[in-house]
């Protein structure tokens, strides 16, 4: 691949790989905080 190949994948990828640790995290507080009530 070409550097310019891999740039184009990596601005494909970035915003997924954002959404989902957004996700995890959001999951994982979840599952380590006991709601209230």
């Amino acid at each position: 691949m070409t550097k310019r190949e891999l740039s184009q994948v990596a601005d494909i990828l970035r915003p997924i790989a954002q959404d989902t640790d957004g996700k995890l995290q959001i999951a994982y507080r979840g599952s380590t905080e006991k709601p209230d009530g």
